[in-house]
């Protein structure tokens, strides 16, 4: 009768134990906006909540473009999650401070317009038909786009899909994001300004201790000046 008792109390344990440890996927990819539940109820949370979050009945939700571990805190289970934007404007410029102009000509090719401080390329897109980047003693300080103002509302879509809302300067037509959850954490912040009734410049600058992450305006000013220069832009 023990060893009967013994039998029965192991099969009913290992049923529970099945029962505990569903099949979760090891991975999912995700486009922003969408969500996937994980079939399990348990204490999720999420490694990066700038990328995807949960929720206790397993929900995820993609956030922004990113990867994000989804794990639970009181059970060996996980799931890697990988997100994409759902919406696409332009191909984002090289954004890998310090690097040298050669190494971007390496990257981008010939540029149509160089200077000393300054590469530009000529893009075959009537939205977005300049992409610039700007060096300071040989060390890339910032990228940069022109988009065309008809395509306001597109722009604003696409950056918010991978980077997070900062401010609003109203003053200065300017929108600033960054791609962290917090100014501390980032290391670009991206800056979106009228520069004449027919072009945004979506500037990609490092985030320094030299500079706060909402007055850009000194390196607007510059990228303008070295635009002006070689009269790239125009209305």
């Amino acid at each position: 009768m023990l060893l009967i008792t013994s039998i029965v109390c192991f099969t009913a344990c290992s049923s529970d134990d099945e029962e505990e440890r569903p099949n979760i996927p090891t991975s999912h990819y995700m486009k922003v906006g969408e969500s996937f539940n994980l079939g399990y109820k348990s204490n999720w949370t999420s490694s990066n909540i700038f990328a995807a979050t949960v929720d206790n009945e397993g929900v995820v939700t993609a956030v922004r473009k990113g990867t994000a571990n989804i794990y639970s805190t009181s059970k060996d289970l996980s799931c890697y999650i990988s997100v994409s934007p759902s919406y696409t404007l332009y191909s984002d410029p090289i954004t890998q401070w310090g690097s040298s102009k050669s190494s971007i000509k390496s990257k981008k090719g010939t540029p149509s317009s160089e200077s000393e401080t300054l590469l530009s390329y000529n893009i075959s897109s009537t939205i977005t038909p300049l992409e610039m980047y700007l060096f300071e003693n040989n060390r890339l300080e910032a990228s940069a786009i022109a988009v065309k103002t008809l395509y306001s509302d597109e722009l604003v879509e696409h950056l918010l899909q991978r980077y997070k809302a900062l401010t609003v300067d109203k003053e200065n037509y300017s929108l600033y994001f960054i791609d962290a959850g917090t100014v501390s954490d980032c290391e670009t912040i991206v800056m979106a300004q009228l520069y004449n009734t027919s072009f945004w410049l979506v500037m990609y600058m490092e985030n320094t201790t030299t500079r706060s992450a909402v007055n850009q305006t000194e390196l607007f000013e510059k990228v303008k000046s070295e635009i002006e220069s070689i009269g790239i832009i125009k209305e």
